[in-house]
């Protein structure tokens, strides 16, 4: 017999959300059963780190956070400056 809280939890679940494989924005999804609603998931630019999986849904998650991922380096090849 299962305790009250086992057909809670689990991948049969509802509410879980399975997003492996999946990606948002810049970051793709590894593992989507991390404990406290988290995934597991690897940035464009090689970056692995856990986030929460409704941030992702809603987009407020898109990339690891660093700068060269938001595009704060940008190409200045054949650009002036000054004279």
């Amino acid at each position: 017999m299962k305790s009250g809280n086992e057909h809670r939890s689990g991948k049969n679940h509802p509410r879980y959300l399975d997003l492996d494989g999946q990606r948002f924005g810049k970051l793709v999804v590894l593992k989507s059963d991390l404990p406290d609603r988290k995934a597991l998931v690897i940035c464009d630019c090689g970056t692995e780190l856990s986030v929460v999986k409704t941030s992702l849904k809603n987009g407020s998650t898109t990339s690891c956070g660093k700068g060269f991922c938001h595009g704060a380096t940008k190409d200045l090849t054949g650009k002036v400056f000054g004279y």
